[in-house]
């Protein structure tokens, strides 16, 4: 019994003592405490604006941490922030309530921000009503801000001065990539007078064609994709780098001849990789409606010597299967061009692949043969393959040693020669120029063919087709002979097809 009263009595004595050794400890903390925190200053590196106003670099010297209320006592950054201080560039026009403010760019634990040119013209556009125009410079000032977030709580964040820089919005960029066209074909019963006009909400000139009415559907027809005649729009620079809102109507205009608002008018060109063709049909009673006629898909026409019972073309790119897995796209059927018969295969998507690798087999029987690799389909494609394998590859039906350009004469001329001039004068002989060669009918299109040599390839040229050195000439189109070519030539002009 004595001996349990005595080591409560020590216990005791131990707690009492150690709790004392820990008030004393405690009760004064030795830890430098923060006391102030100062931002660096924000700047602008002059020098960093080149004469394209391409960049601009921002810079500011490091935020500064402060002990006990002593300037003397400057601390590291990592002393109280492990993850560094977070820099935000944060900016508004000049003028507008700072709560309007955007983030241009943050960078952690750093002394540097670049912005490009665009990025900020960007922000200034969306953000700030400023609105690029075509021909003339918008000027503006921007407040910025460097804010220093050095720790968890919004609190902990400092913002330098507000430094102030002029921006200047240039005019619309020139678009530099391959400029799409617009075709219309009108199946209506309006009157023989249409006018397509065209607006955008983001130019400074909303009217792209220069006013209301627009421009009046006229001249020479094309044949479209779907085999109706189209015409031509012409775009100018304005319909690049921007949405045009379409309005087709007629001379009438009394709100009841004319579409507007349907998903189809609506076009950004910029965007475009293949030109756009649009059919109004349609009647007062029923309503009008405007359709995008699409291309159809390149076809792959195969004359094959390897004597399979049956055919099957596999296509296969980075991503896998490109159509259908193995063994592939199976024949549509068969077309006599000139007394030959292709096998016709029909693609049931768009190749979207840039490079595929393409293998013909006996419908997976165990026979099969590599064919193209790393090949672009984004035409008819015609493949001879002999018996022992070996094979060609054209854009059409016609053998030659170079290259061949195929016509849809459209002319209503009785004779029609196509001249040379360009990296070669004279190419096929000097004016009228060459004479065509000959004639074939593919997907139910008769064509005129000029089939040159080997000596076209690579070279840059200027086509001028005419009536036979008759006095009657369209103006030139240009093309390099990398591949064949097939165009729909009327009295006016030339174009792809």
């Amino acid at each position: 019994m004595k001996i349990e009263i005595r080591m409560k009595k020590i216990y005791l004595y131990l707690t009492a003592l150690v709790a004392a050794f820990c008030l004393a400890a405690c009760s004064e903390d030795d830890t430098p405490q923060l006391s102030g925190v100062e931002s660096g200053e924000l700047r602008l590196d002059a020098g960093s604006i080149d004469g394209n106003n391409t960049k601009y670099t921002f810079t500011w010297t490091n935020t500064r941490f402060y002990l006990d209320g002593d300037h003397q006592k400057q601390v590291s950054l990592v002393g109280y922030e492990k993850n560094g201080v977070d820099y935000h560039l944060m900016g508004v026009e000049t003028g507008r309530d700072w709560s309007e403010a955007v983030d241009f760019g943050s960078v952690v634990s750093g002394n540097h921000l670049t912005l490009d040119y665009e990025g900020i013209a960007n922000v200034m556009q969306s953000n700030f009503g400023m609105v690029r125009s075509a021909d003339e410079e918008k000027t503006s000032n921007i407040d910025f801000q460097l804010q220093a977030k050095y720790c968890s709580p919004d609190s902990c964040t400092v913002s330098s001065e507000i430094l102030t820089v002029p921006f200047v919005l240039t005019v619309t960029p020139p678009f530099e990539g391959e400029k799409a066209k617009l075709f219309i074909s009108i199946a209506t019963d309006w009157s023989p007078s249409v006018y397509v006009y065209a607006w955008s909400s983001d130019k400074a000139d909303t009217d792209l064609f220069g006013g209301w009415g627009g421009y009046k559907l006229e001249g020479s027809t094309t044949a479209g994709p779907d085999g109706n005649q189209y015409y031509e729009i012409p775009l100018n620079d304005n319909f690049y780098g921007t949405t045009a809102n379409l309005i087709i109507h007629d001379e009438v205009n009394d709100g009841s001849n004319r579409v507007e608002g349907q998903p189809p008018l609506a076009i950004t060109f910029a965007d475009e990789t293949e030109d756009v063709y649009l059919r109004v049909t349609g009647d007062a009673i029923d309503g009008y409606t405007v359709v995008r006629v699409e291309k159809p898909l390149p076809k792959l026409y195969v004359k094959s010597d390897l004597g399979y019972a049956a055919y099957a073309m596999y296509a296969w790119g980075s991503n896998g299967d490109v159509d259908l897995g193995w063994p592939g796209l199976l024949p549509t059927g068969t077309e006599s061009i000139n007394g030959e018969n292709w096998i016709v295969f029909e693609p049931t998507k768009p190749y979207t692949q840039d490079k595929t690798n393409w293998i013909i087999n006996n419908n997976g029987a165990g026979d099969q043969i590599d064919l193209m690799q790393g090949f672009e389909f984004t035409r008819n494609t015609f493949v001879r393959i002999s018996a022992d394998g070996s094979y060609t590859v054209a854009g059409g039906p016609i053998a030659s040693d170079g290259y061949v350009v195929y016509i849809d004469d459209q002319t209503g001329w009785d004779e029609i020669t196509c001249y040379q001039w360009g990296d070669v004068n004279d190419f096929g002989g000097g004016w009228p120029g060459k004479a065509v060669d000959g004639t074939v009918t593919i997907g139910g299109i008769t064509y005129k063919y000029f089939n040159y040599g080997a000596d076209v390839k690579g070279l840059n040229q200027n086509l001028i087709f005419n009536n036979g050195g008759n006095g009657v000439q369209i103006g030139d189109f240009n093309f390099t002979f990398e591949r064949d070519i097939y165009l729909t030539v009327t009295a006016d002009k030339a174009t792809e097809k």
